[in-house]
């Protein structure tokens, strides 16, 4: 009896599985296509099932709320996006530590909400929270460490702690300098916060070169 019952709940798990599989291209394919309300119905499914097969405390259903904030994120409901990644980042801390990239990545998009909730100062605070776990993780030399350098620099700008700005922006172009090339989305963006922050800070001249 007791191996039929473990059979059983294998299939029911590889059940759920394949079921999660189709609903997640479903829900890529709406997100993608900027389908937002559709994708969040799916993406909602796929936390349900998440929650079935799991349980409310492991990092599968954390990663399915943090995607269920990303659509709300774009439907411009920015405090339920943060309340959803909020529970995201609280699961993933208590199952894979404050230290986790995955847990960076939570802070980092709290912080993008705050932002556009115009909570500058607790948008910094959440951004630089990320920043010190990126350092490590994936550290210094990488993508996701220069994007969170901008993010702040954008925020002390929006604060008009316009020195501040100025030098997180500084490091922020450095890194996608040597990270991509002159033509990458990041440097061209860096380049022109760069630019607006020095104007704001009274060089002009320097803005201008």
């Amino acid at each position: 009896n007791l191996s039929a019952n473990g059979n059983e709940n294998v299939k029911e798990d590889d059940a759920i599985t394949a079921q999660i599989d189709s609903l997640q291209k479903i829900a890529d394919n709406f997100f993608n296509a900027k389908d937002f309300h559709q994708s969040l119905k799916y993406y909602t499914l796929i936390s349900e099932l998440r929650k079935k097969q799991f349980d409310e405390k492991h990092p599968e259903y954390a990663y399915s709320l943090a995607l269920i904030a990303n659509c709300h994120y774009f439907l411009t409901n920015y405090d339920i996006a943060f309340k959803h990644l909020q529970e995201a980042a609280s699961i993933i801390e208590c199952s894979l530590g404050n230290k986790h990239s995955d847990y960076a990545a939570c802070l980092y998009s709290m912080s993008s909400c705050c932002h556009a909730l115009r909570q500058y100062d607790d948008a910094l605070k959440y951004a630089h929270e990320a920043l010190i776990i990126r350092e490590n993780t994936p550290g210094k030399e990488s993508i996701d460490y220069a994007k969170s350098l901008n993010s702040i620099a954008s925020l002390y700008f929006l604060l008009e702690k316009y020195d501040n700005a100025i030098n997180y922006g500084q490091q922020a172009l450095d890194l996608f300098s040597k990270l991509e090339t002159k033509n990458s989305s990041n440097y061209v963006e860096a380049l022109s916060n760069l630019a607006t922050y020095y104007y704001y800070s009274g060089n002009i001249n320097t803005a201008i070169s």
